[in-house]
C-alpha cells in the first residue's frame, strides 16, 4: 500500500520576513498603480531674489486691508492648490474629481512711493504667484469586454480672472478603454460639454485612465490689487450596456493581477530558501 507523505516548509524567520516584505510591496505596488494628485505653488514679491515655493499653499509679504481701505497695498502675493478625490460606495454614486486653483499677487508701486523705497525710472511693483494641480488615476470594470455607457458631470467654480497678466484653465480627460474623452477650460471659455453631459460609450471589463490638470497664474500691472482662481468639478459613473445597471468602478490593478504578483513573489521566495538549504 503506497504512503501518501506530504512535506510541510518550516516558516523559519529569514523566510517569514521576507514573505511579509512581499506583501508590503504588493500591497504598495496597487496603492501606486491607483492613483495620485499632485499640488505645486510659487509666491514672489517685487524685489525678491527669489520666489518662494510650495506643495499647496505659500504666502509672501503683508497681506492687503479689505475693503473699503484705500490705503495704498504693500508687496504681497499668496497662492492655494488642491485636489480631492471620491470613490464609490455602491454603483451608482458619482466618482468625484475635484481640483481647485487660485492665486492673488498686489503691485506695490503706491504703497513704495509713500515710503520712497520705490527706485528711480521705475514705474511697476508687480509680485507674481502660481498655483497648479494634477491627477491621475486608474481605473478597470469587472466581467467580459463589452460596450457601456459613460455618464459624465463637468462644471466649473470660483472661476475668476483680474489680473493684468494671468492665465487660468483647467482640463480633465478619460483615456483607454477603446476611446478618449476631454473636457476643457481657459481663461474665457470652456471647450467641450459642460454640466449634465450626454452619455458616451465606454468598453467594459477593461481598464481606463482619469487625468486632470489645473493651474491659475499671473502678475498685476497696474496699481493695485489682483486674483485668477478656476476650480473644476468632474463627475462620472458608468451603466452597463442596457444603459440600466450601474456598474462598479475599481481602481489600481485589476484583482487577478495582483494575486499572479503575490504567488509569483511567494515562488520565488521559496525557491531561495531551497536554495540557502542546499548551500548550508
Amino acid at each position: 500500500m503506497n504512503e501518501l507523505v506530504i512535506s510541510k516548509i518550516r516558516l523559519t524567520p529569514w523566510l517569514s520576513q521576507r514573505i511579509r516584505f512581499s506583501i508590503f510591496l504588493v500591497a504598495l505596488c496597487s496603492v501606486l498603480r491607483a492613483g495620485s494628485i499632485t499640488t505645486s505653488v510659487t509666491c514672489g514679491l517685487y524685489g525678491q531674489f527669489r520666489p518662494t515655493t510650495g506643495t499647496s499653499f505659500c504666502s509672501e509679504g503683508t497681506p492687503p486691508l479689505p475693503p473699503p481701505s484705500l490705503a495704498p497695498d504693500p508687496p504681497f502675493a499668496t497662492a492655494t492648490a488642491s485636489g480631492s478625490l471620491t470613490l464609490q460606495s455602491v454603483a451608482t454614486d458619482w466618482i468625484s474629481l475635484t481640483l481647485f486653483d487660485s492665486m492673488q499677487a498686489t503691485d506695490a508701486t503706491g504703497y513704495l512711493v509713500s515710503i520712497g523705497q520705490l527706485p528711480p525710472g521705475v514705474i511697476g511693483a508687480q509680485s507674481f504667484a502660481s498655483a497648479s494641480s494634477a491627477a491621475h488615476f486608474d481605473f478597470y470594470t469587472d466581467g467580459p469586454v463589452r460596450q457601456g455607457i459613460l455618464q459624465v458631470q463637468f462644471t466649473t467654480f470660483n472661476w475668476s480672472s483680474t489680473t493684468d497678466t494671468s492665465r487660468v484653465g483647467a482640463r480633465v480627460s478619460i483615456t483607454g478603454a477603446n476611446f478618449p474623452v476631454t473636457f476643457s477650460c481657459g481663461t474665457f471659455t470652456c471647450d467641450g460639454l459642460g454640466p449634465n453631459a450626454p452619455p458616451n460609450p465606454i468598453a467594459l471589463g477593461t481598464s481606463f485612465s482619469l487625468d486632470g490638470r489645473g493651474g491659475a497664474s499671473g502678475a498685476l500691472g497696474g496699481s493695485g490689487r489682483g486674483q485668477a482662481s478656476i476650480g473644476v468639478d468632474f463627475q462620472f459613473r458608468i451603466l452597463d450596456s442596457d444603459g440600466i445597471t450601474p456598474v462598479l468602478i475599481h481602481t489600481g490593478v485589476p484583482e487577478p493581477r495582483i494575486a499572479l504578483l503575490f504567488v509569483v513573489g511567494l515562488g520565488f521566495l521559496a525557491a531561495s530558501q531551497a536554495v540557502r538549504r542546499l548551500s548550508a
